[in-house]
């Protein structure tokens, strides 16, 4: 009877346990291959939400869904970072009792993903929701914190990133964007290069020019999170000169943005944001030249003195932009001609490289140890590129002649320190018959006297130098230095003016182009005398507007003097220059249409006695050729006037000739020395007559007439016009 009791109970204990959810057991199986994962969207405002769904199925491509509605999958989320926080919507998963159903044994919202204890093994968390009757459970995702997140769902735990071993269901990547769309900052982050391969930062390498800069910034609220959709302009400055916007981008929804940028000019540049009017991240950038690509010879031929040692022959290299290369590794130097008595050989390497900063070249030695012709030659190393110079050496012969001129310095400043004058050094050159020109530092040969020594005196009988006051500040004025070769008896004098400090800046303006404009300030002092600081000062803009500032030289600490450029738009523009010792110049700059080329030939050559012309070095054939009369060349109007892109018409009745050039209108009459350009009569020499059915005119007042210039060959009975 217990037996049949036991039997009976253990049966009745097994049917209830077949009613019993296999949640209670255990969580539903899925497959991760067959299940995948949507999202709403992909970038949200921080604060705001996003839904991930995921769908789950089997491996026969079943939703999983449990009509009891107790039976949880399970699986794990992962973040990139730490800053999301999630939760089970109702609307993908089934509620009990009212609530969505236990999450690892809370009724809570999920916590961070990676929370404090999780940090260090970065393990997802483990997640345990019914799917509804689609076989889908949602997840919010919040955060707070803008920036970017990878959320991945998978269906084991995960200690690393391989998506293998967690067996990945969905990953997706949320922009969190800035809640705020006021900027707070902007920032360069980083400036790169690729090179060889690799990605180098203008911070630890100097880009060479031609080479594509990323500019990588981001714009930012007061929170440090990224401002989507902002403008930004990123702009340059080169030397120093005015800002340029290079281009203009909208921020990501991160805030961050990307720009692309070449220069072809080597040179020192500055980067800059400008967001919102305001200027941000100052960045300095040192583009540095090129690969070297082309040498020249500063002088095809020159003539030096023979056996006077060490002597310069001077090279340049640049690189394919036109860059100067400055680098003695990049030049290499041989002899491939010498006289016959040279102790030099052909291929024998020169004696040394040196770069002249100044100069902007090459000083190359070579000695020249006996008269006669050399030829050397310069290349860029390691390749067959080079340039040659013929050098003629003789010996130094009788001095004919000499020069003088300010070496660098062209004033002396008044000074109040004693004992600490003002110096200025002299250069004096002498020339022989042959037409060598020698630079003397050596004073022995000549006499040297000033007009006033209490202004300039000489200071040393040894050479060239001369010096200003001692201790009066307020010395000023001219005094006129006179030297006298001993020998030759000759005599060059040179003023040399006694200054003040900087009271003012005279500015002058030149013209280059249509567009361009040379600007050149100068120091002067209270008596309106150049002069100079002893500092290369620098200066300011105030008020350029879209006018743009390159070349820009500092004040020269010798001779005062800076210089830039200009470029603009057609137009008038003022604007003020002030250097950093608080002196300003106002500066005016007018830039107009360029006048376009007039037709024509550039060039019309003519021969006396012959009836073939050169235009443009084209042969032509004329009608009636050129000839002398009564000591004038006479040549004829219809063939030069249409040479030059004239339309010439004839008026038989009146015996007028009127030649048309765009505006410019000429008008001869056969007979009469009246001549009327544009309107305006003009008298010449010789009325215009007519030859062979032809009319001629002296080819100067033809000339002139169109605005050419003409010039007589003697030796080869010739007349040439050019435009």
């Amino acid at each position: 009877m217990k037996q049949r009791k036991l039997f009976a109970i253990l049966t009745l204990v097994a049917f209830m346990m077949t009613l019993l959810p296999m949640a209670a057991f255990a969580a539903a199986d899925y497959s991760a291959g067959a299940s995948y994962t949507t999202i709403d969207k992909t970038s949200v405002r921080a604060g705001n939400e996003v839904k991930i769904t995921l769908v789950t199925r089997t491996t026969t491509g079943e939703l999983v869904y449990h009509p009891d509605n107790t039976t949880p999958i399970e699986f794990y989320v992962k973040s990139s970072r730490d800053a999301e926080t999630y939760k089970i919507s109702a609307e993908g998963a089934v509620l009990v009792e009212g609530k969505a159903l236990p999450i690892s044994g809370t009724n809570k919202d999920l916590v961070p993903v990676i929370d404090a204890a999780k940090t260090a093994d970065k393990k997802g968390m483990k997640v345990e929701a019914v799917p509804n009757a689609n076989g889908e459970v949602v997840i919010k995702v919040t955060s707070s914190v803008a920036g970017e997140a990878k959320i991945g769902l998978y269906k084991k735990d995960v200690d690393t990133d391989d998506v293998e071993d967690g067996l990945l269901i969905g990953q997706h990547t949320v922009e969190f964007t800035s809640s705020s769309s006021k900027v707070a900052n902007a920032a360069i982050s980083a400036i790169e290069f690729s090179k060889g391969g690799t990605t180098k930062n203008v911070t630890a390498e100097n880009p060479e020019v031609g080479r594509e800069l990323t500019v990588k910034a981001r714009i930012m609220d007061d929170k440090n999170n990224g401002v989507a959709n902002q403008e930004v302009a990123l702009q340059k400055s080169y030397d120093g000169g005015s800002w340029v916007t290079v281009e203009t981008k909208d921020t990501n929804a991160l805030g961050r943005v990307e720009f692309k940028h070449t220069e072809t000019k080597a040179g020192d540049y500055e980067f800059r944001l400008r967001v919102d009017g305001k200027n941000y991240s100052v960045t300095p950038v040192k583009y540095v030249a090129g690969d070297a690509v082309k040498i020249e010879a500063k002088a095809e031929t020159k003539t030096v003195e023979a056996k006077a040692g060490n002597q310069n022959i001077n090279f340049v290299i640049k690189d394919a932009y036109g860059n100067l290369i400055e680098d003695t590794a990049y030049i290499t130097a041989e002899y491939v001609r010498t006289p016959e008595d040279s102790d030099n050989d052909n291929g024998d390497p020169a004696a040394s490289y040196d770069y002249d900063a100044d100069d902007e070249e090459f000083d190359v030695g070579f000695e020249f140890d006996e008269v006669g012709e050399y030829i050397v030659r310069a290349y860029i190393n390691g390749t067959g590129i080079f340039a040659e110079t013929k050098v003629v050496a003789k010996e130094k012969d009788d001095i004919v002649r000499f020069t003088v001129e300010f070496d660098d310095k062209k004033s002396l400043r008044a000074r109040d320190d004693a004992g600490k004058p003002d110096t200025l050094a002299l250069k004096v050159k002498e020339v022989d018959k042959n037409g060598i020109s020698f630079t003397i530092t050596d004073a022995s040969d000549y006499v040297i006297s000033s007009s006033n020594v209490s202004l300039v005196r000489v200071a040393s009988a040894n050479d060239f130098t001369l010096r200003g006051p001692d201790t009066n500040k307020d010395a000023r004025g001219v005094a006129t230095i006179t030297l006298v070769h001993r020998e030759l008896g000759t005599t060059q004098t040179i003023d040399v003016p006694v200054v003040g400090s900087p009271a003012a800046i005279e500015a002058t303006v030149e013209n280059t182009d249509a567009e361009t404009a040379k600007v050149t300030l100068q120091y002067v002092d209270a008596n309106g005398r150049n002069t100079y600081s002893e500092a290369k000062d620098s200066y300011e803009f105030v008020g350029l507007g879209e006018l743009v500032v390159t070349n820009r030289e500092n004040f020269d600490d010798e001779t005062g003097e800076a210089t830039f450029n200009v470029t603009g738009k057609k137009g008038s523009y003022t604007f003020t220059v002030v250097s950093e010792n608080n002196l300003a110049t106002v500066v005016s700059v007018s830039f107009d249409t360029p006048k376009a080329d007039k037709p024509g030939a550039g060039k019309v050559t003519l021969f006396i006695g012959q009836q073939v012309a050169v235009v443009d070095g084209d042969a032509s054939v004329l009608d009636v050729a050129p000839f002398i009369k009564d000591g004038r060349t006479f040549v004829p109007v219809r063939f030069i006037a249409e040479a030059l892109g004239a339309e010439v018409k004839y008026d038989a009745a009146t015996q007028v000739v009127t030649a048309t050039r765009g505006d410019d209108v000429v008008v001869l009459t056969i007979g009469s020395n009246v001549m009327t350009v544009n309107g305006e009569a003009q008298v010449t020499d010789v009325a215009p007559f007519i030859v062979d059915g032809r009319t001629v005119l002296p080819f100067r007042a033809l000339a002139e007439a169109f605005g050419s210039e003409v010039a007589w060959d003697a030796a080869t009975q010739s007349v040439v016009f050019e435009k």
